[in-house]
């Protein structure tokens, strides 16, 4: 195994009632589907999946009351993957705020996404 570089991060996918076994499955599925693509500037990297195990109470507190509600914090499953401060909603929400991007950076957003899509259609 490698080891980890730089900061990461853990998409928890929560069971909502569903059998673990399940979510493990969809959540492995997930990782190698991902795993398995040619490495892209615009696709983030997955190292892994994690659990099942339970999401720590001070974690599971922060959750949104339909989560605590519908699912176990018993048998949750993450996938771990490389961690970016930012994601495209939140660049353009500051965009909006402060229209201080050119059309070209714009475009160039745009441009981004559609090659991400693309190499993912590809393969």
């Amino acid at each position: 195994d490698r080891k980890l570089q730089g900061e990461w991060a853990l998409k928890v996918v929560i069971n909502y009632g569903v059998d673990a076994s399940v979510i493990v499955s969809v959540a492995v599925q997930e990782h190698s589907c991902i795993a398995s693509l040619p490495p892209h500037r615009n696709i983030v990297e997955v190292f892994g999946t994690i659990g099942p195990a339970a999401i720590p109470q001070a974690v599971f507190d922060l959750c949104p009351q339909l989560m605590k509600e519908s699912s176990s914090r018993q048998e949750a499953v993450g996938i771990l993957m490389q961690y970016y401060p930012q994601d495209l909603e939140v660049c353009l929400q500051k965009h909006q705020q402060d229209p201080s991007l050119s059309a070209c950076e714009i475009f160039g957003m745009c441009l981004d996404v559609l090659l991400a899509l693309r190499h993912l259609q590809r393969y």
